[in-house]
């Protein structure tokens, strides 16, 4: 259980990252042909050079805010809580650590029910955290969405929608949400459905 070669918190490894490269350098190398963007948080220091972000358990859909490039991105946990994090653009995420497997949503993961708060003072936290052992909304996986910008819904420009996939619930908040323990997180919507991803 857990990541007991602790992929995600090495620089060196690529696992459990988000990774950031420049696919259309026609002078990259190899044969996909891409490049490392200069500006990459560990260029000429220690870690790989394509690590934009490090700590990510099993990111399940991330998106980019179409008006303030601000990253969304999902996570699904492993024993207690799902996460959602938001990094606010343009360099949204560059050299953040989003805990994994330090920490499981915004508690430090032990594998044991109720750990305690994690608090790593190079650690991102998420802003939204579902819990598996919550009675009216159980949670088991995830799934991220997108922050709606279109037209049709104006009820929803704005805000940032996503799911679970087992509970078939969808959610949506202001895209300047900011809560953890997820006391104001608004009752979910039933859809029905096993939800796997969004479009747009």
């Amino acid at each position: 259980m857990g990541d007991p070669l602790g992929n995600a918190q090495d620089r060196e490894s690529l696992l459990g990252k988000i990774l950031r490269l420049d696919p259309l350098d026609p002078d990259g190398e190899g044969p996909l042909r891409y490049a490392v963007p200069a500006d990459n948080p560990y260029v000429g220091t220690v870690g790989d050079d394509l690590v934009w972000s490090r700590g990510l358990r099993n990111g399940w859909r991330a998106s980019f805010d179409r008006l303030t490039g601000d990253l969304w991105i999902g996570d699904v946990g492993q024993a207690h809580y799902e996460e959602v994090s938001h990094l606010p653009g343009p360099a949204a995420g560059r050299g953040t650590n989003l805990g994994w497997d330090k920490c499981e949503g915004a508690h430090e993961y032990t594998g044991y029910p109720r750990p305690p708060r994690c608090d790593r003072p190079a650690t991102t936290l998420p802003v939204i955290e579902l819990s598996h052992d919550a009675r009216n909304d159980p949670a088991c996986a995830v799934v991220g969405g997108y922050v709606y910008r279109g037209s049709r819904q104006p009820g929803l420009i704005g805000r940032y929608v996503f799911g679970d996939y087992c509970s078939g619930l969808v959610w949506h908040v202001p895209s300047d949400f900011d809560d953890p323990r997820h006391a104001a997180l608004p009752d979910g919507v039933d859809t029905g459905l096993v939800i796997s991803s969004f479009g747009e």
